[in-house]
């Protein structure tokens, strides 16, 4: 993993103050990797990702890093995650209270792949393109947790309509549904209740 490492440096000592330079730096370092290492999946999947991030969120280029996480999904459809987050900022769910600064993950163990569809929803231009991925989330049998995270992605994103106003009802109505979860959906749903409610409003 040491040159994963080391093409995360390009980027310098934070990367959020990254430019340009920075960005194509990095890039170059992980397109190394992923040519040295082809065939390891472990390894040149995480390498994929990074270089789906840097395009779709530093460097703002959303549709490139929907082509970079298209291609991990191709590649390395089964190959799982570590249990060390992809990103410094990336954090799924805190599974102990006593560990609110960690990334962690479900027991289940995610894929890269489902890591890749969640950032295709969040980074796809049609709709379509976002309920596809959130399809195969469903579709690989990923937690729970992590399909509801998925869901509150589409819809920040996508907005409402009737199929996800009823996932989102199914989930609120689980007696273990993640209560940060729900509350973050329940208003969401609200405001579009209100919204549709309102005279000219959300149809």
């Amino acid at each position: 993993m040491a040159a994963l490492e080391l093409a995360f440096l390009a980027l310098g000592d934070d990367y959020r103050l990254a430019d340009r330079n920075q960005y194509l730096l990095a890039r170059n370092s992980y397109l190394g990797v992923l040519e040295k290492y082809p065939d390891l999946p472990a390894i040149a999947a995480k390498a994929l990702w990074y270089l789906g991030w840097i395009s779709s969120d530093l460097a703002t280029d959303g549709q490139q890093g929907v082509s970079w996480y298209q291609r991990l999904i191709t590649l390395y459809p089964n190959e799982k995650l570590s249990i060390v987050g992809p990103v410094p900022w990336l954090t799924i769910r805190a599974a102990d209270p006593d560990l609110k600064q960690h990334a962690s993950y479900p027991k289940t163990v995610l894929t890269w792949a489902d890591i890749a569809h969640l950032e295709i929803i969040r980074h796809a231009v049609s709709r379509e393109q976002a309920w596809q991925s959130f399809a195969a989330i469903q579709k690989a049998g990923a937690d729970e947790v992590f399909a509801a995270a998925a869901l509150k992605v589409l819809i920040e994103h996508h907005g409402f309509d009737d199929k996800s106003e009823r996932l989102v009802r199914e989930y609120l109505a689980k007696p273990d549904a993640d209560g940060i979860l729900k509350n973050d959906l329940l208003l969401a749903l609200s405001d579009y209740r209100r919204q549709a409610d309102t005279p000219g409003g959300t149809q």
